[in-house]
């Protein structure tokens, strides 16, 4: 199983991938968060790269942002009302261009090392364009692996 991806509480998604992150791992788990994200209208999701090893190259990382603005439109979903928690174990150096190409984007994506920071930065109000919720509140949108 190369990734999970589940609702955590009332606010944020959870997608944690296992073993590899490559370009086939990332659009699946991807496209499984966007399916769940319409599902539930959640738009904060926290996204676990602990312990996986990446395999992306430099241009791989700068097509990512584009090509999950494509996911998401294909959803029926807008990128940019998303905020993107990256968590990371320092193993990958390029997390910090994958950040900057995003955010560049028009993307809100931070990356972060603690767990608790990154919850915390999800669930400040302070940087999110709308006021609305950030999920449905649905009580079982479902677990996706």
């Amino acid at each position: 199983m190369a990734h999970t991806v589940s609702f955590e509480g009332s606010i944020l998604l959870l997608l944690r991938y296992h073993d590899t992150i490559d370009m086939a791992s990332f659009l699946s788990g991807a496209g499984d968060t966007l399916a769940l994200a319409s599902r539930s209208a959640c738009t904060r999701v926290l996204v676990d790269c602990r312990g996986a090893a990446v395999r992306l190259s430099t241009m791989d990382i700068y097509d990512l942002p584009t090509l999950l603005a494509d996911l998401a439109q294909r959803q029926g979903l807008e990128i940019s009302a998303f905020k993107r928690a990256l968590l990371v174990d320092g193993s990958f150096s390029d997390f910090a261009f994958a950040e900057n190409v995003a955010v560049n984007r028009g993307q809100q994506v931070r990356v972060f090392m603690d767990e608790a920071l990154a919850r915390g930065w999800l669930q400040d109000d302070a940087d999110v364009g709308s006021a609305r919720p950030a999920c449905r509140g649905l009580v079982d949108p479902g677990v996706v692996s």
